[in-house]
C-alpha cells in the first residue's frame, strides 16, 4: 500500500508496512536453526544468504506470554522458533522455512512443500506454522558418496548374479535339447 502525497515542492511516497510474527514447531538438533526465506526484500527475495534465522523459544517461561498456552498444552509439541518482521501492507507474500545444518559443511533443507502464502492486511498478524518433516536427517556429501557406493556395489552383484542365472538356464535349456 503507497501514499502519494503531493507538496509544491516535492513528491513523496510513504509505505505502510505491517508487523508480522512467525512462529514455527519443530525440532532441531544442536548447532542448527530454521531460517525464513521468500518473496519480500524482508526476507531475502528467494535468497538464502539473506533469509531471516528464527529464535528459539524456550518450551517455558517465554512461549505462554507470546502466542498464549495452546501450544504448550498440545500434544504435539515440539520446540518453538519465532521471528519479528515488517512487510508492506496488502501484499501477497510466500515464503518457505528452510533447516540449516551449521558446521563445517553447512546444510540446508528446505520445505518440500508448496510455497505458504500470506496476504497482508493493514494490522499486525501473527501466524503459526509447524515443520511437516520433523525427524529426519542431514547427510553429508561424504556420506552421500558413500551410500552411493554401496547402492552401486550392491548394483553390481546382483548384476553378475542375473548374469550366472541366465547362464545356468541357458545350460539347462540345451541340455534338455
Amino acid at each position: 500500500y503507497q501514499r502519494r502525497v503531493r507538496d509544491s515542492r516535492k513528491l513523496s511516497v510513504m509505505v505502510v508496512k505491517v508487523e508480522l510474527s512467525l512462529v514455527i514447531r519443530g525440532k532441531a538438533a544442536e548447532n542448527s536453526s530454521f531460517y525464513v526465506c521468500g518473496s519480500a526484500e524482508a526476507i531475502g527475495r528467494w535468497d538464502f544468504s539473506k533469509a531471516l534465522k528464527l529464535k528459539r523459544i524456550s518450551a517455558e517461561g517465554q512461549i505462554g506470554s507470546f502466542i498464549g498456552n495452546s501450544i504448550k498444552e498440545s500434544p504435539t509439541f515440539k520446540e518453538v522458533w519465532t521471528v519479528e518482521l515488517f512487510l508492506p501492507a496488502g501484499t501477497l507474500c510466500e515464503y518457505k522455512y528452510v533447516f540449516c545444518a551449521e558446521g563445517p559443511e553447512r546444510q540446508l533443507k528446505w520445505e518440500v512443500r508448496p510455497n505458504r502464502k500470506l496476504q497482508l492486511g493493514y494490522t499486525s498478524l501473527s501466524v503459526e506454522d509447524t515443520w511437516e518433516e520433523v525427524n529426519f536427517e542431514l547427510e553429508t556429501k561424504r556420506e552421500a558418496e558413500a551410500r552411493l557406493a554401496f547402492v552401486e556395489a550392491e548394483m553390481k552383484k546382483l548384476e553378475e548374479e542375473r548374469k550366472r542365472l541366465a547362464e545356468i538356464r541357458k545350460k539347462r535349456a540345451q541340455e534338455s535339447e
